[in-house]
């Protein structure tokens, strides 16, 4: 069971890449509302899971490392 969730994790997290590099691709991928809402909240808060690796985790000098950290 947990195979086949770390194989449905793998695979929204390659879907997931792959529209971040279709949506890169285009110069002004943002709206003028997402714009103004990231210009209103210059820190985004995340909450990581220490132990999910090698999704994300928090090494020993306290960085936020892994995929999601990468993506991020």
């Amino acid at each position: 069971m947990l195979r086949v969730c770390y194989r449905i994790s793998f695979l929204f997290l390659v879907f997931f890449l792959l529209q971040a590099t279709v949506c890169s691709a285009s110069a002004d991928f943002l709206s003028p509302e997402e714009r103004d809402w990231l210009s209103e909240h210059p820190v985004i808060t995340i909450g990581p899971d220490p132990d999910a690796l090698p999704f994300e985790a928090i090494d020993s000098d306290g960085l936020y490392k892994g995929l999601s950290a990468d993506y991020l």
